[in-house]
């Protein structure tokens, strides 16, 4: 495509959330049959991926892979200790803070929302390379606009944006 014939940045935004907005749609109608928000399942999938490599999950850790407020975070995690998702245990070198931890049921809802193949038949109508190029343009893409909020520049201290 021609620069004369490239979308306008405006043009751009409104296909990227109207993209957004369709896939998550997909994807909240399959985590409401099990009860859970978006957040919770994300929420619920960083404790099992930071577990798997031996580490422990803190409400601040989850605060910053969701991109959220401490207040609001805790709000969440709050809820879905009500709901028997996760606990709160003190943490034994520091009384004042806490981990959170995945309950069994948390870990039965995160096995049974894993399945995403209801992506696979849109991802098809992308090539491998298609694949990769828009993986690296979306996070060209994410560092551009963190880069102009100060806030979320730990972000790319951590490494891979796209890690759960």
């Amino acid at each position: 495509m021609s620069k004369q014939n490239a979308p306008d940045d405006l043009s751009l935004w409104i296909a990227l959330q109207r993209l957004h907005y369709t896939m998550g749609y997909m994807r909240e109608r399959a985590l409401h049959r099990e009860g859970l928000s978006m957040e919770q399942a994300f929420v619920l999938a960083t404790i099992v991926n930071e577990n798997r490599k031996g580490l422990t999950v803190s409400p601040s850790h989850i605060s910053k892979r969701l991109l959220r407020a401490p207040s609001s975070t805790a709000e969440l995690i709050g809820r879905m200790v009500k709901k028997g998702l996760v606990t709160k245990k003190r943490r034994s070198d520091k009384k004042n803070l806490v981990n959170v931890e995945i309950t069994d049921l948390g870990l039965g809802k995160y096995e049974k929302t894993r399945d995403v193949s209801y992506f696979e038949d849109i991802f098809a109508e992308l090539s491998s390379d298609e694949r990769e190029a828009l993986s690296s343009q979306t996070s060209k893409l994410l560092k551009a606009t963190v880069n102009k909020i100060d806030s979320y520049r730990w972000l790319f201290e951590k490494g891979n944006l796209f890690e759960v």
